[in-house]
């Protein structure tokens, strides 16, 4: 009832659909505090060593407690310019490294990478009829243990409790309130389960979603909105993972090589939720214009120049809830994720039939 009739009073007596209960000032900023819970940035990174350290140049700048908040830098192969660089931030952050054991970079001439196109023989080709392409297939992978690893052994690994994860990837800079974000975004999350049937998947940060588009949405104050996934950064809880896992036999054999488009493939089939909680203002920033396996499009670098993160964010109400729930398309992957030996390695990670 304080935060309700502080944020009324902000916005000169509108009522908005939901309010973060964590404590907040006359301002109507959050007031963090060591109770709050800790929320681990997750890396996943390959060979993209400038991108990483201009993304850890903002995190310098960011608003949590780099003594308690883990960092985790998940390599994909030790690749070692990467390695030496996210071993030099344990003094500064509370860096845990973890190393992709079936990671392409070190194992090119075997699974998954097959470099000289073994696993082809008697492979009839994906839905688009193309041979497996082993580079392909690499990112999925890395995604899949990383999900596995991050909720089912960090918190043995580093002896803390984690119910949530920041996931991105290391070509994205970060705006300063990224943390208070998060933690509002988390407590606003549980309004959002309680008004729509189906739930909330997680949270988001890039409304315009990898630079494809400016934001969607222009209000007076900072604030949440109710959007479907697409993909970029994103905050997942333990329940969504248990979920993925769940179906994870549909996503392990969908044929996408895309990580993201699988488990939104899962939500065309109602095995997840499709809506999640974004900030209404680009919070995460992608930069990656030599992206891991595609390059940016022109038109899109053209967006990333203009769009600029903002030097305070303090969004923590819940805005708007959408109309009806959303019509869900099944479609057919983009390809590159056919061959049983792909589906049986991702079964086998998630522990899944």
């Amino acid at each position: 009832e304080k935060n309700q009739n502080i944020i009324k009073n902000f916005l000169g007596g509108h009522t908005p659909i939901a309010i973060s209960n964590r404590p907040i000032n006359k301002l109507g900023l959050m007031e963090m505090d060591d109770s709050m819970p800790i929320v681990p940035y997750v890396y996943m990174v390959f060979k993209r060593v400038d991108y990483l350290k201009e993304s850890i140049e903002t995190l310098r700048k960011g608003d949590f407690d780099k003594e308690r908040v883990p960092i985790i830098i998940s390599l994909d192969g030790k690749v070692p310019e990467m390695l030496e660089y996210a071993e030099s931030l344990k003094g500064e952050f509370k860096v845990h490294i973890i190393v992709h054991p079936y990671s392409c970079f070190e194992h090119q001439d075997s699974f998954p990478l097959d470099k000289e196109g073994k696993l082809n023989k008697d492979f009839k080709g994906d839905g688009y009829g193309n041979p497996r392409e082993g580079p392909v297939t690499c990112c999925k992978h890395h995604f899949t243990w990383l999900l596995k690893t991050a909720f089912e052994e960090l918190e043995a690994q580093l002896q803390m409790k984690f119910d949530a994860f920041f996931f991105l990837e290391e070509d994205y800079i970060l705006a300063p309130n990224l943390y208070e974000a998060i933690l509002n975004g988390l407590d606003l999350m549980e309004t959002g389960n309680k008004k729509l049937k189906e739930g909330i998947f997680g949270l988001t940060f890039d409304p315009s979603d990898g630079n494809s588009k400016a934001n969607p949405r222009s209000y007076a104050f900072d604030c949440f909105y109710i959007r479907t996934f697409v993909s970029g950064p994103m905050v997942l809880t333990r329940e969504m993972y248990n979920k993925i896992k769940e179906n994870g036999k549909e996503y392990c054999e969908f044929d996408d090589y895309n990580w993201d488009w699988s488990l939104v493939h899962l939500q065309a089939l109602y095995k997840l939720p499709n809506f999640v909680l974004s900030s209404d203002k680009v919070l995460v920033k992608h930069i990656g214009v030599d992206g891991a396996m595609h390059k940016m499009a022109a038109k899109n670098q053209k967006l990333m120049e203009r769009l600029h993160l903002p030097a305070e964010w303090h969004g923590s109400i819940l805005q708007e809830l959408p109309g009806g729930f959303p019509t869900r398309k099944q479609r057919k992957g983009f390809g590159g994720w056919a061959h049983p030996e792909d589906h049986r390695h991702c079964r086998e990670v998630l522990g899944v039939k």
